[in-house]
């Protein structure tokens, strides 16, 4: 099994060998065998098939499955039956991918082919990330395992124990990641991207107290005030009227901080800055201005000059010139203070543009040491996203760059984004 290679400036191959098998259960069961999606006909061979990928790799017994997908009372001639539905997933997988031991039936593929395991290896790995004060890796990995779902988890089997028990913790699973990728974007300078996401989870679950709570607070992080306060006055009719839950705890600590808020800008002088205008910068301010809000969060001097290509003394003298008419933190990190100028400036700029300036973020990041693979790693990936021509083959290295840091192994991590950034740099060359 062999993926797509594409050459890299050194001229080697780009070789990336991903298991052309794919089985989906986070949304309508299906299966993708060499690119191509191919809904699984019958609900007892989704069953079985859900079954074997659920108890992946451990083999599953005959009888065992029987009980499984016929709980209560079997047919008759239910063994005939159980090796029709297992024919029927030999010839649509391969006749070789689901094997019989002495142990009974196992699929025999990754454990990256499942989505359902590969979404919870990248969840566990970015809640790590999280708690090491990763947060930029947090957010690529949760927001991958979070892309997986298709929507609710084998509901078409939800009349069946096993797949309902599996179907709430599928749930579950996304819950806690949507609400860690809300906290990880709000650390990495991305609130209102975050309150995004939150937004999304209090759609899905209107009784979750915790995710209003942390669309509120994302709000408040990123300056709306007054779009937080509204969505608590939201949430506290959704919670006490439509979902008779009374408001607790989390509520009421992000009102507090809300009142303080309110009470500190109270206290101060009201200052009124002029809209921001990127066009009133000169060019090496606004080349700066640009690679900030592409990187999408803080970037440290060195990557964002080797991604600018600005010389230090210059590069120095176009952050102040920034700073000065507002875009960026006096105090803090280097990144914009602005989210909506943030999001105004990706949008003026096409899908060609922003890959190269994710391909600089990406060398640079590389270049500079090795603590921030994660960030090279993101960047690539956006890069891939944005739509560049070469997307087809990189996604493939895409996904074993995400593999490899979900392992923990960074170093063949490193090795791969240096290897489809090769292969994207010699395609622009020519």
């Amino acid at each position: 099994m062999s993926g797509s290679a594409s050459p890299a400036a050194g001229g080697e191959p780009l070789q990336v060998e991903p298991d052309p098998v794919e089985i989906r259960m986070l949304g309508p069961i299906e299966v993708v065998v060499a690119g191509a999606a191919t809904p699984v006909a019958g609900r007892q061979t989704r069953a079985v098939l859900a079954a074997l990928a659920l108890r992946h790799p451990t083999p599953t017994s005959a009888d065992e499955l029987a009980e499984l997908v016929w709980p209560g009372e079997r047919p008759d001639r239910w063994e005939a039956s159980l090796y029709a539905h297992v024919s029927r997933l030999r010839r649509l997988l391969g006749s070789d991918r689901v094997v019989r031991t002495g142990a009974g039936y196992r699929l025999e593929v990754d454990r990256s082919s499942i989505d359902l395991h590969r979404a919870a290896d990248e969840i566990t790995g970015g809640l790590g990330a999280l708690d090491r004060g990763d947060p930029d890796l947090a957010v690529t990995l949760l927001g991958a395992a979070t892309a997986r779902w298709r929507g609710p988890a084998l509901r078409e089997l939800e009349d069946l124990p096993f797949a309902d028990d599996a179907a709430r913790r599928c749930a579950s699973l996304r819950t806690g990641a949507l609400e860690a990728l809300v906290d990880a974007l709000v650390v990495t300078g991305r609130p209102l991207d975050g309150a995004a996401v939150a937004e999304v989870l209090v759609g899905d679950e209107p009784w979750n107290e915790d995710a209003w709570a942390r669309r509120v607070g994302a709000l408040a992080r990123a300056g709306r005030v007054g779009d937080a306060r509204r969505v608590l006055v939201e949430a506290t009719s959704v919670l006490e009227r439509d979902v008779g839950a009374p408001t607790g705890p989390a509520l009421g600590a992000v009102a507090a901080a809300l009142d303080a808020t309110s009470e500190e800008s109270a206290e101060r002088p009201t200052t009124h800055h002029p809209p921001l205008d990127i066009d009133a910068l000169d060019r090496e301010a606004r080349w700066a201005v640009v690679v900030l809000a592409v990187a999408g969060g803080p970037v440290s001097a060195d990557v964002l000059g080797a991604a600018t290509e600005i010389d230090p003394p210059a590069l120095i003298a176009a952050l102040d010139r920034a700073r000065r008419a507002g875009w960026l933190d006096p105090d803090g990190p280097l990144r914009l203070v602005d989210d909506e100028a943030v999001v105004a400036l990706r949008d003026r700029l096409g899908d060609p543009e922003r890959a190269l300036v994710l391909r600089r973020l990406a060398a640079a990041a590389r270049a500079s040491d090795g603590a921030r693979d994660g960030a090279a790693v993101r960047w690539t990936l956006g890069a891939v996203a944005a739509g560049h021509p070469l997307a087809d083959a990189v996604s493939a290295g895409g996904r074993g760059i995400v593999d490899a840091v979900r392992r923990g192994d960074l170093a063949r991590a490193r090795e791969l984004t240096e290897l489809v950034a090769g292969a994207v740099e010699d395609h622009h060359e020519r």
